[in-house]
This record gives structure tokens, sequence and C-alpha cells, in this order.
């Protein structure tokens, strides 16, 4: 069936909704198509967002496991996958695993990003470093990512890099798209590949932000596909 890779769970109100809609389509469809039941895998760091999830209201046909191992994960997925149909699973993990890169692209404790040059020097993950490279790598081997999902808290360099390289997406849906340090960089990258916009619209943070804080009040999404593919 189709498969969607979410980075990162965050509040877990997408991953929610996804999970709830394939539900639905699972009981819609007749036993033939079970195999075409939509899969959505969220990966999050932050074990409090992933309790949050899973706290959620969700079908009977979630998981959650821990990514590490990492060696061990995908022998630990297809056993899952083995035992029932799936709508959800939920990996307690980063994509692109801060140790590879202590310094990266993210915010520090005092909340501020590092020097920004930092987000284009981490090294190319390898073998069973990553384990969205493991997935990519295992379940995509002879085909492409449907759909993937990019709500971080900075640009997400070394996350697109694993997901271009070796997920090969489709289509993506980014959340923070007009943010500046966030993924709209990723947007004007597909764009001048030939990806076309399909929809977009705006997210409103908060009113009353002081000074120049006022700038990110609002942000926007979008989502975008690549029609080159479908010939």
């Amino acid at each position: 069936g189709a498969m969607a890779i979410e980075v990162y769970t965050g509040e877990g109100w997408l991953a929610s909704s996804m999970a709830n809609g394939a539900a639905v389509a699972q009981l819609a469809q007749s036993e033939a198509c079970a195999s075409d039941v939509p899969l959505l895998i969220t990966l999050e760091g932050q074990r409090k967002s992933v309790e949050r999830l899973m706290s959620r209201d969700l079908p009977t046909a979630s998981v959650w496991l821990q990514t590490t191992p990492i060696p061990s994960l995908i022998k630990r997925l297809e056993k899952t996958f083995e035992a029932k149909q799936l709508t959800l699973v939920a990996l307690e993990g980063s994509a692109y695993p801060s140790e590879l890169c202590p310094k990266g692209c993210r915010r520090g404790e005092t909340g501020l990003f590092s020097n920004i040059l930092d987000c284009f020097r981490c090294p190319q993950p390898q073998k069973n470093q990553s384990a969205l490279r493991e997935i990519c790598d295992h379940f995509l081997a002879n085909r492409t990512l449907e759909l993937a999902i990019i709500d971080t808290g900075g640009p997400a360099v070394e996350e697109w890099y694993v997901l271009e390289t070796y997920c090969r997406p489709r289509s993506v849906f980014i959340v923070n798209s007009v943010f500046a340090l966030h993924e709209g960089w990723i947007a004007a990258r597909l764009r001048s590949a030939g990806w076309k916009e399909v929809l977009s619209g705006r997210l409103r943070w908060g009113n009353g932000f002081p000074h120049m804080l006022s700038l990110v009040e609002e942000t926007g999404w979008v989502y975008m596909m690549d029609f080159g593919y479908f010939g």
C-alpha cells in the first residue's frame, strides 16, 4: 500500500488525522484490497510528543516503537507488520541522529540557532546510522515514497537530504513554508526542479507578538507534487 513519512510528529494533530482517515479507508475496502491501505510512519525524537500522539483517539491499527537499536529496526518493523495491518507507526527517535553531527542545524538550549553554516556540514548517514535511511532503503528499494511530510523546528537540511536521496518522494507537504530558518528552501528547490504547487494556505501562531516577532505570527503550508514522475 501507499506509504507516507512524517518528520516530525510535533503535537500529533496531523498524524492522528491521517491515521484515522486511513482507518476509515481500511473499513471501506474489501479484503482483496486490504494491502492498499495507506501507512503513515511518523518520527519524533521527543518522548513527550510521542506520548501525546498515542494518547489521542487513534485507530487500533497503531503502534509505537523505538528506533534504537537501529540495526534491528527493520526486523522489528517487519515482525510488527506481520502481526496486523497498520495505519500508523510512531517511531521514537530522530530521522538524523544528533550524534552524527553534534552542531547540526538546530536550536541550542537557549532556543537560538548555532552557526547556520553548520547545517551544510553534516555527514551523509551510513548504513545503520539513520532510522529514516534504513526504512527507505528496505521498504522503498524498488519504489518511491508517496508522501513526505516536513514539520521541523529548523531548516531540516539533514532530514531532507535523507528523504531526497533515499526515499525519493513523489509529493511533499511542507508545514512551515514561509518562516525564516525553516523549510521554505525545500519548496524553492522543488519548484526549480519542476515540481508544481497543488495546494497552499496559511497558519496563524498567535497575536500581539512584540517588535519583529510580529513577522512570525503567521506561517504558511504548501503541498507539492512531481508530476514528471507520472509521465
